[in-house]
C-alpha cells in the first residue's frame, strides 16, 4: 500500500519542518515498507488527526489490529515512546514496537477510537471523565528517565511581569512528588476503547502533577473563550478536575495561567490569571 498522505498532514509537516519536511515526505513510501515488513504489519486505511504526523490502521499476521504512526523526529515528540513505555497501556494507548531511527510507532488499534471532543458529550461530563485518567496517569518516572523537567521548561518560558512571578512561585513551592505529565492533554486526545478512554499522543514532562490538569483546564478554549461567561465555566471546570485528581486548584489554574501565556494566548492566559487570584490554595505555598 502506496501511502495516502491527508492534504492537512502533508501541509503541517511542511510548514513545521520546511526543506527537511519535504525529505521526510519523501522518504515516507520506503520508510512505512521497512516498518511494515519488520513488525509483520499490513496498511490498510489511513487515519486523519495527525497534523504533523502520517498514522495508518492495518492488521498483523496473526490478524489482530494496530496502528503505525511515522513522524519527523522534534523535542515535542522525542519521548513520547518512552513515555508510553511508562505508562504500558494503563489508560494510555499500548505501544507494541518502536523505531528510534525511524521515529516509527507501533500501537494498539483502539475501537471505535471515537475522541471525547466528538463524544457529543457536555463540557462538565468531559472533566468527570478526564479527571480519573489523569489522576491514574499521574505515575513516578523511573530512575534516568530520559524526559524533560518542567521547572526547567518553565524557566525558559517567554512570561513576564506577574505571570513570571507566579511561575517563579509554582516552581519554588514544587510538591515533593514529580510525576510524568502530560503537557498536550485535550479532548481530541482521548479515545474511547471500548467501555473505557484512553490517551494517546503525549507530550511528556517531569513535574508538578497538577500541570496536567491544568491543560485539560485550557480545552475547548476556541470555542468557549469567548463566552461572556467563560470564567465562571472555567471555575466549574476546575472545581470538577480537582475533585476527581486531588490536586490543588490554585496550582492548577495558576500553571494553565503561565502555560496559555507561554503559548502566546493572552486573552486566555488573563481569564486564567483572575481564575488564580479567586482560588485559595490548599498548600502554604
Amino acid at each position: 500500500m502506496t501511502p495516502r498522505i491527508p492534504d492537512e498532514t502533508r501541509a503541517g509537516i511542511l510548514t513545521w519542518f520546511r526543506a527537511e519536511g519535504q525529505r521526510w515526505l519523501d522518504e515516507l513510501p520506503d520508510t512505512v515498507a521497512a516498518v511494515a515488513a519488520a513488525w509483520g504489519f499490513t496498511p490498510t486505511d489511513t487515519l486523519t488527526g495527525g497534523a504533523v504526523s502520517f498514522v495508518t490502521g492495518g492488521t498483523l499476521r496473526d490478524g489482530a489490529e494496530a496502528v503505525l504512526k511515522v513522524a519527523p523526529l522534534d523535542e515535542d515528540n522525542r519521548h513520547e515512546a518512552a513515555a508510553l513505555r511508562v505508562w504500558d497501556g494503563r489508560d494510555g494507548v499500548r505501544l507494541l514496537q518502536y523505531d528510534i531511527g525511524r521515529n516509527a510507532l507501533l500501537l494498539q488499534r483502539l475501537r471505535p477510537g471515537t475522541a471525547l471532543y466528538d463524544a457529543g458529550l457536555e463540557w462538565e461530563e468531559e472533566a468527570h471523565i478526564a479527571a480519573p485518567l489523569i489522576a491514574r496517569l499521574a505515575v513516578e518516572p523511573p530512575p534516568g528517565h530520559p524526559f524533560r523537567l518542567l521547572a526547567d521548561d518553565a524557566r525558559t518560558w517567554r512570561i513576564d511581569g506577574t505571570l513570571r512571578a507566579l511561575a517563579r512561585r509554582l516552581i519554588a513551592t514544587a510538591p515533593d512528588r514529580s510525576v510524568l505529565v502530560n503537557r498536550d492533554l485535550h479532548a481530541l486526545n482521548i479515545l474511547r476503547d471500548g467501555d473505557r478512554w484512553r490517551m494517546i499522543d503525549p507530550k511528556p514532562l517531569v513535574g508538578d502533577p497538577a500541570f496536567a490538569v491544568g491543560a485539560m483546564l485550557r480545552d475547548r478554549r476556541d470555542e468557549l473563550g469567548g463566552r461572556p461567561d467563560y470564567e465562571a465555566l472555567l471555575r466549574r471546570r476546575l472545581e470538577i478536575l480537582c475533585a476527581g485528581t486531588g490536586d490543588d486548584p490554585w496550582r492548577v489554574a495558576a500553571w494553565a495561567a503561565c502555560y496559555a501565556a507561554e503559548l502566546d494566548e493572552p486573552a486566555i492566559a488573563a481569564s486564567l490569571l483572575r481564575v488564580t487570584a479567586s482560588t485559595p490554595s490548599m498548600s502554604r505555598g
